[in-house]
């Protein structure tokens, strides 16, 4: 990692752990990991159940139960299949178990998409500040030789265009690109970038 990219690392991490830098440096073990989770379709599933059509997911392609699913207008993706094979449970914050839902179908739920079409590696994560970020459904920008996999939610850090590449896993803390984006250029450039630090993350 270059020097001024690791120095922004550590700023980050020190910002979100409460330390100063000094401290920060010279006390490593103080600094918090990520949290990485595998999520599990619980045995209690939701009332709200409606019947569509599934193939396999675009967001978590490296999962073998995870489906992209159309029920009416709606696509859920990931939805992950359940113990009955024909449940799937969709429309999920692994964070918080309100507002899922059950897309039934009439068959046995199909084998997971090709992982050489996909370049990202989590279904979703959440960045120190509360901001929470997902898959983008098609493709997104490039800048910069920085390709933008993931659509986000922003948290309490203030305006934040956009976040670029994949989740960097090179230390325990993972982080991954923010940046502000020159919108009137063209092609369009990077104004500004920072690591910003990644609370959890969900694969």
């Amino acid at each position: 990692m270059p020097i001024a990219v690791r120095a922004l690392v550590v700023v980050a991490v020190a910002a979100w752990c409460g330390s100063g830098l000094a401290a920060t440096a010279s006390r490593p073990a103080q600094i918090r990991a990520t949290a990485v989770h595998r999520f599990e379709v619980p045995a209690e599933l939701p009332d709200v159940q409606t019947p569509g059509t599934c193939e396999g997911s675009r967001a978590a392609w490296f999962r073998a139960d995870a489906r992209r699913c159309t029920a009416g207008t709606t696509i859920y993706d990931p939805c992950f299949v359940s113990a009955s094979n024909r449940q799937l449970l969709c429309n999920v914050d692994p964070r918080k178990p309100g507002g899922r839902v059950i897309v039934t179908t009439s068959g046995p739920a199909v084998s997971q998409a090709n992982p050489r079409v996909f370049a990202h590696r989590a279904w979703f994560f959440e960045l120190a500040d509360g901001t929470t970020c997902r898959p983008m459904s098609g493709p997104g920008r490039e800048l910069e030789g920085f390709a933008e996999l993931y659509s986000c939610q922003w948290g309490s850090d203030g305006l934040t265009d956009a976040v670029l590449g994949d989740l960097d896993d090179s230390h325990s803390t993972w982080t991954i690109r923010k940046v502000m984006i020159n919108k009137k250029t063209d092609p369009q450039t990077i104004k500004s970038i920072s690591m910003a630090v990644v609370k959890a993350v969900w694969e």
